[in-house]
C-alpha cells in the first residue's frame, strides 16, 4: 500500500533532447506569459514545489512558478480533474512540453525526445556537458496526489510516479526437465 513504511515516489524528471530549434532564451520568453520566470543559481539545491518546475540547459538554469491566474489558460485535455492537473507532471506537459516545444503524447511513446531519471544530479549534469538540451526537475508525485487521481477514475499521466524500493523479479528460477 501507499502507506507501507520506507515506500518513496521519487520525481522523474524530463531529460529533453533532438528537440528542433530548442533555444533556452526563446523558451523563457514565451515560458513567461504563463510563469514567474527567475535565474536558479544552484540547480542542485534546487527543491521543487507545487507549480514549480526547475530547468537546467547547458549553463543557464531557471525556476519557471506557474501563476495562480494564469492556471486556467493551460489548454487542459477535456474530461481532467483538477487533481489531474494539479499533478507537477501535467503542468510539465501541458504548459511547457507540449504547447511550446511540441512534445505530444505520441512523441513520448515514440520514446524519441524524452528520457527520464529520478537522480537529479544526474539530470544537471547531462545538461550542463551539453548530453541533452534540457532538463526539467520536477516534484514527486504524492501518495495523496496519487490517490486524488486514482479515486476520480483517471489514469495517471505517463511516467508520473516512480516508486521506490522496486519489487525485485528475476530471482526465482525454476528448473524445467523433460
Amino acid at each position: 500500500t501507499l502507506e507501507a513504511p520506507g515506500l518513496t515516489i521519487l520525481p522523474n524528471h524530463r531529460l529533453v533532447h533532438d528537440v528542433a530549434h530548442f533555444d533556452f532564451e526563446d523558451l523563457m520568453a514565451v515560458a513567461a506569459r504563463w510563469f514567474d520566470v527567475a535565474p536558479l543559481a544552484d540547480p542542485l539545491a534546487f527543491r521543487a514545489a507545487p507549480r514549480v518546475i526547475g530547468i537546467v540547459a547547458g549553463p543557464d538554469a531557471a525556476v519557471l512558478r506557474l501563476r495562480p491566474d494564469r492556471f486556467d489558460w493551460i489548454r487542459w485535455p477535456e474530461d481532467t480533474s483538477r487533481a489531474w492537473r494539479e499533478l507537477a507532471v501535467s503542468i510539465l506537459h501541458e504548459g511547457i512540453l507540449r504547447p511550446l516545444l511540441g512534445i505530444t503524447n505520441e512523441t513520448l511513446e515514440a520514446k524519441t525526445h524524452v528520457d527520464y531519471t529520478a537522480d537529479q544530479a544526474e539530470a544537471v549534469a547531462l545538461a550542463r556537458a551539453g548530453k541533452i538540451q534540457a532538463a526539467f526537475l520536477i516534484a514527486p508525485t504524492t501518495p495523496e496526489e496519487l490517490q486524488a487521481v486514482v479515486r476520480g477514475g483517471e489514469l495517471m499521466p505517463q511516467k508520473s510516479t516512480h516508486f521506490y524500493p522496486k519489487l525485485l523479479d528475476g530471482l526465482v528460477f525454476q528448473v524445467v526437465d523433460r
